[in-house]
């Protein structure tokens, strides 16, 4: 492997290569390389939810209120009444950066319209536990590593 590849294959991965994965790269270990490069990697993928799916989620105490916050502020923020409609009728995408922004809005506060949201009108734990929803694993595969080790 020569200098090039290793900056291909950390540029894959998000990180410096490990010894061990130098090793599997020398030994030409595509698939072992691939398998502990994608250790650990996760993507923020589309997840089209409802009301149930954030109960089942959060919990019956803290999924209902999430959903009393949100319905307590859809009459006055615009943003917050069309995502409890889409919540509503199961296509409230937490994977998407508006959704993510609104959740987030949601504990750390800020302006949504001509309305400011207070901080911690949801706990941080309660927005990750929604948002992760999400996230799935993200897989290098072993044609990536090989394409990269044979130059192509």
């Amino acid at each position: 492997m020569d200098a090039n590849q290793q900056a291909e294959l950390q540029a894959l991965a998000g990180r410096s290569l490990t010894s061990a994965e130098i090793t599997l790269a020398g030994n030409r270990d595509d698939a072992g390389l691939a398998a502990s490069l994608s250790f650990g990697l996760t993507q923020v993928v589309s997840k089209r939810i409802g009301a149930g799916s954030v109960l089942d989620a959060l919990g019956a105490v803290s999924g209902a209120a999430f959903l009393d916050a949100m319905d307590s502020l859809s009459s006055t923020v615009s943003a917050i009444k069309w995502g409890l409609s889409l919540l509503n009728s199961g296509n409230f995408d937490v994977g998407s950066a508006t959704s993510i922004g609104i959740v987030n809005t949601l504990v750390s506060g800020g302006t949504l319209g001509a309305v400011t949201i207070p901080a911690n009108t949801i706990s941080q734990a309660t927005a990750t536990a929604l948002l992760n929803l999400a996230v799935v694993p993200l897989t290098i595969s072993v044609d990536q590593v090989s394409n990269i080790l044979n130059g192509a």
